[in-house]
């Protein structure tokens, strides 16, 4: 079950804001992991990401582990419910490798685009590392994007929110990378900085809308209010 609700566009602070609803507030998302992380990012700016290609065989171990997530089999279904289509031979994995003064992590993301109708797709996106694992859903239609994840405690994939001030922030990181990297390994390097599950998954979603994006309109010259007007999230 799809718990419907709407992205609000506020002022906050690089943090996707809890979504209101005109359902009941027990059937909204009021848990919003990523956002008590996004204003630590900028301790994270000495952190060392380092990006890792991965064999054919840890690929395929990779893909498997995130097939086989509770919380990705719900993305999938409700994907699938929604009309979109799996497209299993572009799954691809990136594994990265966050290094602080204090520690160092080593975080594997799969990516699994879905085709629609009318030019429309989606993507999931699943990290894991040490501390956990997370996966997270985007749905790029009528050239808006949607975040959905899986609420475990509900049982139901629900709608997060995304600010404004977070996208234009992502636009920067992205423009500061892309003329070096492709967007696999910019979305990467831009969400395994922190390392956290929640977080990796959330920029991971957000990267795969906006950085497609910029590289086709070549959008790295505009503003970065008009790069998130043009790519549905603002």
């Amino acid at each position: 079950m799809l718990v419907v609700g709407m992205i609000l566009v506020t002022p906050a602070l690089a943090c996707p804001p809890n979504v209101q609803t005109e359902q009941d507030s027990s059937n909204t998302l009021t848990d919003c992991p990523a956002c008590s992380l996004s204003s630590e990012y900028a301790n994270y700016s000495d952190a060392k990401v380092e990006t890792i290609e991965l064999s054919e065989k840890e690929q395929k171990k990779a893909t498997a582990e995130a097939l086989s997530d509770e919380s990705v089999s719900k993305l999938r279904d409700e994907l699938i419910k929604l009309g979109y289509v799996s497209s299993i031979e572009e799954i691809y994995t990136m594994k990265s490798t966050t290094t602080t003064e204090n520690e160092t992590v080593t975080t594997t993301i799969v990516t699994m685009p879905f085709n629609g109708t009318n030019n429309d797709s989606a993507v999931i996106v699943f990290a894991s590392n040490e501390l956990g694992n997370a996966a997270m859903a985007g749905v790029a239609n009528n050239g808006e994007l949607t975040v959905l994840q899986y609420d475990s405690v509900t049982d139901q994939v629900q709608i997060t929110g995304l600010s404004c001030d977070f996208c234009m922030w992502a636009v920067g990181e992205i423009c500061d990378l892309i003329s070096a990297y492709g967007c696999k390994q910019v979305c990467t390097i831009i969400a395994t900085r922190i390392p956290h599950p929640a977080w990796i998954a959330f920029t991971g979603v957000t990267c795969w809308a906006l950085c497609s994006f910029i590289v086709s309109y070549k959008a790295c010259n505009w503003a970065t209010s008009e790069v998130c007007e043009g790519a549905g999230l603002c």
